[in-house]
């Protein structure tokens, strides 16, 4: 969701970590695909924020893609039930993205 920040979102993070020869950690939910974060930082070591879906044909696709992308490593959340399950705060807050960062 870095777009929330920036209008080029993940790929001007994965630009800074390479420039500076740091970690690029990609959300399994960010704005910007696991492709175009590596077409913008091809030399930077990038790892990938898994979260594990019911459907595991999906999680192991989005492995796939992060192997294939040369992502190094995977980060594993397992602290939610699941990914996409009632978040309280956001429906307090209001809070809705905009469809262009969907």
């Amino acid at each position: 969701m870095h777009k929330l920040a920036h209008e080029d979102g993940e790929l001007a993070t994965a630009r800074a970590a390479e420039k500076h020869g740091s970690v690029m950690i990609l959300s399994t939910l960010s704005t910007c695909s696991m492709e175009e974060v590596v077409e913008a930082a091809p030399n930077a070591v990038k790892w990938f924020q898994l979260y594990t879906y019911k459907d595991k044909n999906l999680t192991k696709s989005l492995i796939g893609r992060a192997e294939k992308a040369g992502f190094k490593a995977l980060v594993l959340t397992v602290d939610l039930p699941g990914v996409h399950g009632i978040r309280y705060k956001n429906i307090k807050n209001n809070f809705i993205l905009t469809s262009h960062l969907q």
